[in-house]
């Protein structure tokens, strides 16, 4: 069974821990430049950073 993560993201905007722990996430294969940005997001923005990261995981959503 193939969960597309993309469906998911609505959940993990508010679960944003989920984004760690759930099955559609952690075999989701996304550019290095994602863990990138995410790191950064998460150091500057503390614990809205994981959230911003999923807004902008939405928008990828937009361009696929």
């Amino acid at each position: 069974m193939h969960n597309n993560p993309i469906h998911y993201l609505s959940i993990a905007t508010r679960r944003p821990n989920g984004l760690d722990l759930g099955v559609p996430f952690t075999e989701w294969k996304l550019p290095a430049t994602f863990d990138v940005l995410r790191r950064r997001l998460e150091t500057q923005a503390s614990r809205q950073g994981k959230r911003e990261y999923i807004r902008i995981l939405r928008l990828k959503k937009v361009t696929d």
